[in-house]
């Protein structure tokens, strides 16, 4: 296939393939949708002439000769039984095309001659194949039925013609601004919007011709307004369609036209965000922003901006030298926009003082994209020799787990988000039986029948918050001072002690940290150390089975079942809600 950047060329293109791999079907499925859609019309179209039968005392004069013979009563359940006829074909007609849709489906990839390329492929090809076929029923619904209103009534096809030609325009602009905000639900909005003002502009029309100038017969009339307002809305599916069936322009090249390679990258779009990262564009912004975060507006000539990873696709992140001061500034593309909001509720509250991070100056909204700017301490630079990087994080997250979270914080998060212990049950454990042998088996059922005393235990411990995206690109570090990261905005909260491994060198780290934490929370002196334990242990057991590492899970039952063992029988009450969970 030559390709083409021309997106209507490439639906038509694409329509043209689909077609000639399988004609037969593809021509079938159209044509039973055409029948489909004109039974339907019919079917809404006679009730309505029941209706006005049902209130006239005889035929009237302008119905066939045919049916002037017959009686009132006997036209009335002829016409009823008709519609019933009429929605019945439409029933078996969409159903039918259906069918034919399916399975031709299989057929063209099959003629492709390509391997699977990607996950959900054939549920694509489908889509893309039932779009495409009911997209093409629909435009030829529209044109006939403009062909059939230029004969009924012309005024209502000029006026669809007009409605269709001044709409136009709108669409590539509503697509783009779909597309740019992520929302595929904005477009069929938008599209829905204008076909109705387009159809009450229509109908306004019919009012005006009726009542001052010479329209149809009343039959005529409503036979006009449902089907403009049936091809209209049978349009605006085609086009919504389309322009999803576009949105899969690379998966559907791929899977459909020999020549075209499936390309997994995501291209750089020069719109949006990234023209915010050109090098040239960005002393502008940055010193608007600082302006509105600070209050002062550094020297364009005296700033210094250094590009710095953040490690999370599509948050973008600047060390900034301005004026003698240092800011890291993030920008997030709107995908990412509840990240921010999340980063700064934690870097806003009352336990900010004491986390591992840096001051938050500003957080708000530039340029249509959220931004937060953190103000850098005096001395603290970016780590560099990476062969520091595990003892640093290490020491990051003792000084994490010592931190003690508000209530503040813990009650909206645990409305939210459910505790290892919450996520912790039988169902989970239970596969573990599929993969052992008859010893591990026995410590598999130790644990079925100990899994309340376990969540028990769990749900008894403190929470601590949890920061899983610490690497070496975002530490900062500054000698005789505490390490720091600026990115959090993934932070959470779970269990005191799941964000330790469980081995030897772990549990020498969850007693620094209970150090820690006992400045803070004297509550902790009454945890058994391995109570703490056990929570590292079922953390790294329920990471196992979410993942069906089934066979590493059962290195870590007998640990698990042997604290088990040792605890008190006095502990098998119920664990609490989540609300009541202990800070």
């Amino acid at each position: 296939m030559q390709q083409t950047t021309n997106t209507p060329h490439w639906l038509w293109q694409l329509a043209q393939r689909l077609i000639q791999l399988t004609p037969f079907r593809s021509s079938q499925a159209i044509a039973l949708t055409l029948i489909a859609q004109t039974a339907l019309m019919l079917g809404m179209l006679l009730p309505v002439k029941i209706v006005m039968l049902l209130g006239m005392e005889t035929i009237p004069s302008y119905m066939p000769q045919l049916v002037q013979q017959w009686s009132r009563e006997a036209l009335i359940l002829s016409l009823s039984g008709l519609a019933v006829i009429c929605f019945l074909i439409y029933l078996v007609g969409e159903k039918w095309a259906t069918n034919l849709i399916n399975s031709s489906v299989r057929n063209i990839v099959e003629q492709a001659g390509k391997i699977v390329l990607f996950e959900n492929q054939e549920q694509v090809a489908t889509n893309t194949y039932t779009k495409v076929i009911n997209s093409l029923a629909g435009i030829i619904f529209m044109l006939v039925s403009l062909v059939v209103l230029s004969f009924i009534y012309p005024l209502t096809s000029i006026s669809t013609i007009a409605v269709i030609a001044a709409s136009a325009p709108a669409i590539p602009v509503l697509v783009r601004r779909a597309r740019q905000h992520n929302q595929p639900k904005l477009l069929i909005q938008a599209l829905q919007n204008i076909n109705n003002l387009g159809f009450l502009l229509i109908f306004a029309i019919i009012v005006v011709d009726h009542l001052y100038f010479s329209g149809p017969s009343l039959l005529f009339t409503i036979a006009t307004i449902i089907l403009t307002r049936q091809a209209t809305s049978k349009l605006i599916i085609s086009v919504a369609d389309l322009a999803n069936t576009a949105e899969l322009r690379e998966k559907n090249s791929a899977l459909f036209f020999h020549d075209h390679v499936l390309n997994s990258h995501t291209p750089i779009n020069s719109e949006g965000i990234w023209a915010l990262l050109e090098i040239p564009n960005r002393k502008h912004w940055l010193c608007d922003l600082l302006e509105q975060a600070s209050g002062e507006r550094p020297a364009t000539d005296t700033l210094s901006i250094h590009w710095l990873q953040s490690g999370i696709p599509n948050t973008f992140a600047f060390w900034v030298e301005a004026d003698k001061e240092n800011y890291i500034v993030k920008i997030y593309d709107k995908p990412r926009a509840l990240q921010c909001n999340h980063e700064a509720t934690l870097l806003t509250s009352e336990s900010a003082a004491q986390l591992p991070a840096p001051e938050l100056l500003f957080t708000g909204v530039h340029k249509e994209f959220r931004v937060n700017v953190l103000r850098i301490a005096t001395g603290y630079t970016p780590l560099t020799n990476r062969s520091e990087f595990e003892a640093i994080a290490t020491e990051l997250q003792q000084t994490l787990a010592g931190c003690l979270p508000p209530t503040s914080i813990t009650a909206p998060y645990l409305r939210s988000h459910p505790l290892l212990w919450k996520k912790l049950d039988e169902a989970l454990v239970r596969p573990l039986l599929l993969a052992c042998h008859k010893d591990e088996r026995e410590q598999v059922a130790s644990l079925l029948n100990n899994i309340s005393l376990l969540r028990n235990t769990l749900a008894n411990l403190p929470t601590a918050f949890q920061n899983n995206t610490i690497n070496p690109h975002n530490i900062l570090i500054k000698e005789g001072q505490s390490p720091i990261t600026w990115q959090w905005g993934q932070w959470g909260l779970d269990v005191f002690g799941c964000n330790f491994p469980a081995n030897k060198k772990g549990f020498s780290q969850i007693q620094t940290a209970i150090t820690l934490r006992y400045k803070n929370d004297q509550a902790l002196n009454t945890v058994p150390a391995s109570d703490i334990e056990l929570a590292s242990f079922t953390n790294a057991l329920y990471y196992c089975l979410k993942s069906q590492r089934f066979k590493d899970a059962l290195e870590l039952v007998p640990q698990i079942n042997q604290r088990l063992a040792e605890m008190p029988a006095a502990l098998t009450n119920e664990p609490p809600s989540s609300s009541q969970s202990p800070t």
